[in-house]
């Protein structure tokens, strides 16, 4: 196959890959009446991305006024862990791996809403800040609330307290608070 074909028929699979991201979205904002709603993507398994989203949804709902947020994860221990974290979220929705990168293909294609965020260091494609992760002292705490969502002078969110026994949310807790790559 030439590599002009192979060209066209990559951007006609990114295409249909954005079209599908179109769907997933416009069901999303069927089913929530998103209004004044973020939604959050977190398309990565990594504890520590998800830890420092969820620490910073709220500084980051005032800082761009909004009134709560939904997160849609391919990790399932953000819906057990989102409670501890904010009482603005108000819903948590585990999804396929596909649908989050089917929905982040979208968002390459253009931004088509201020109220969708990708809370990644690493996607979507041509993202890259786990490079900066170290640097000067920079933390994946900074990098989220910073650089994804945009709180230039946040404040460290204190530590979400757990009393319960579940090993896998305790586990959670203390990935989440490992800060360095």
């Amino acid at each position: 196959m030439g590599e002009s074909r192979k060209i066209k028929k990559l951007m006609r699979h990114n295409l249909w890959e954005s079209y599908w991201g179109w769907w997933i979205w416009h069901r999303l904002v069927k089913r929530y009446h998103l209004g004044r709603t973020r939604v959050i993507l977190l398309p990565s398994q990594d504890r520590r991305y998800n830890y420092a989203a969820l620490r910073y949804v709220d500084q980051m709902l005032e800082r761009h006024n909004y009134d709560n947020a939904i997160f849609l994860t391919v990790d399932p221990m953000v819906e057990k862990v989102a409670g501890l974290f904010s009482k603005n979220i108000c819903a948590v929705e585990t999804i396929s791996r596909k649908k989050a990168e089917r929905l982040m293909q979208f968002y390459c294609l253009y931004e088509f809403d201020p109220r969708f965020v990708v809370a990644s260091l690493e996607e979507p494609n041509g993202r890259n800040a786990v490079g900066l992760i170290g640097k000067n002292g920079t933390t994946v705490e900074e990098l989220i609330a910073i650089g994804v969502y945009q709180i230039p002078e946040f404040s460290q969110e204190s530590v979400p307290c757990y009393g319960g026994a579940d090993p896998e949310i305790q586990a959670f807790l203390a990935e989440g608070k490992v800060d360095v790559a």
